[in-house]
């Protein structure tokens, strides 16, 4: 009981200080507050760290699939993962537990409201599409 009155006043204590030195200073405490956004690009987003041989691949791969110039192409996010076997590599969806692990980046590249999930083997030499990916291909103005 005396512990918790204690902690009572000490609270009360830093509180009043607080107060006190926020009305003689006028000083306006203020809180930053990162978006969910910030939160989720910091977490998961390793875009600075993917190598430049990969990201020029992969957008390289984008635009042909998509007709679309490479400079209309961003990559939103780069994460680096290590898949577990080459079949959960090539976005298969029943695989074995087999343990051979492929270290790499799951990349996805942005075209407006398109997105495309790629993976990539840590050297850039296999660069696999995400197969439940549709891409729409936009043709010229005048075509149908």
């Amino acid at each position: 009981m005396l512990l918790k009155n204690s902690t009572r006043f000490s609270t009360a204590c830093l509180l009043s200080l607080l107060v006190w030195g926020v009305l003689t200073i006028n000083i306006t405490p203020t809180i930053a507050l990162a978006s969910p956004k910030q939160i989720q690009l910091a977490a998961n987003n390793s875009l600075d760290k993917l190598p430049k041989p990969i990201q020029k691949a992969v957008l390289k791969d984008a635009s042909k699939l998509s007709g679309v110039a490479i400079a209309n192409l961003r990559i939103t996010q780069a994460t680096a993962k290590t898949f577990s076997n080459l079949c959960f590599f090539n976005f298969r969806e029943v695989c074995n537990e087999e343990y051979n692990p492929v270290p790499g980046w799951v990349v996805v590249v942005k075209l407006d409201e398109q997105s495309w999930t790629y993976h990539v083997n840590k050297s850039g030499s296999q660069i696999v599409l995400d197969p439940q990916i549709r891409v729409k291909f936009l043709l010229p103005s005048g075509d149908s």
